[in-house]
């Protein structure tokens, strides 16, 4: 999303990327200046965007940049986060067969990752399934986001998920400092369950060094927002997020590039949370007069 009181257009590039690399010197593969926003009938949303054909890019890692530059010289212009993504037009990247994982019939010790043998904690689903991998998760309310392994080495996207025909709220993980790069959490239920009102967060990053995409989940304070607190992402966690829903939190969920979100039942500045993304369709429920 760019706005600005002068009107503003958005300069995009589309780059190489080995590795997802975020240093200046990526290669650019193209250019392209968008001056006037259009209506995206999906998202309900006025948008600057660019189209990007896979068929024409080789396949693997690229990056695509964007800076929203007001009309009116005086201000300043702005970059926005930059978004990893894979191009597999030619199938060179192999999908893996999913590991499946069950808090509560899972073991660790002696399971597969199967579906018939499924191991207990997302941490070592993740560990099995490998960068660019699926983790199914079963219904379950005792998986934890504390430690999942993998630091900085995580060259793609790896999805944690919940199992097909299992619905967002059957899964839900805890709290914890990740500790490693590009996860994709899909349809689940991330919470945190603080014991007094003080500043709290679910999932947290790594001082801005790893980024973690929220595609369709529920991020969901149990307290309540009047009682526990904090925001989704602590400690420069780079967050995108692609619809789902932030309820009972005390803050908005603070990230970089969102679309399409709700936002019922949050107490202070849910609003904090357009930066760089769509706006979302936002709900703010009692928040009149506060």
């Amino acid at each position: 999303m760019a706005f600005h009181e002068t009107g503003c257009r958005v300069e995009f590039a589309v780059v190489e990327a080995a590795e997802h690399s975020r240093q200046p010197d990526d290669s650019v593969i193209w250019r392209q200046r968008v001056s006037e926003a259009t209506f995206n009938a999906r998202t309900r949303v006025w948008e600057y965007h660019i189209t990007v054909d896979p068929s024409k890019l080789a396949d693997g890692p690229f990056a695509v940049l964007a800076k929203a530059v007001p009309l009116d010289d005086r201000h300043l212009s702005t970059k926005l986060q930059r978004l990893p993504l894979y191009a597999n037009a030619g199938g060179a990247l192999t999908p893996k067969a999913p590991v499946w994982a069950d808090c509560k019939a899972g073991n660790d010790e002696t399971g597969n990752g199967t579906e018939a043998s499924p191991l207990r904690t997302i941490r070592q689903a993740l560990k099995a399934a490998g960068d660019g991998g699926t983790v199914h998760l079963r219904p379950g309310k005792h998986y934890s986001a504390q430690g999942l392994g993998g630091g900085k080495r995580r060259t793609t996207w790896t999805t944690i998920a919940a199992a097909p025909g299992v619905k967002r709220d059957e899964v839900e993980i805890g709290p914890g400092r990740t500790g490693t790069d590009k996860l994709r959490f899909r349809n689940v239920t991330l919470s945190s369950n603080p014991p007094t009102r003080a500043y709290n967060t679910i999932i947290s990053g790594e001082n801005g060094a790893t980024i973690v995409w929220l595609d369709d989940c529920k991020m969901h304070n149990l307290k309540g927002r009047w009682e526990g607190g904090g925001v989704v992402f602590g400690n420069r966690y780079v967050g995108y997020v692609t619809g789902g829903i932030t309820t009972e939190m005390d803050r908005g969920s603070h990230e970089h590039n969102c679309s399409t979100r709700l936002f019922p039942s949050v107490h202070g500045a849910a609003c904090l949370a357009i930066v760089g993304g769509c706006l979302p369709l936002v709900y703010l429920g009692d928040w009149a007069g506060r």
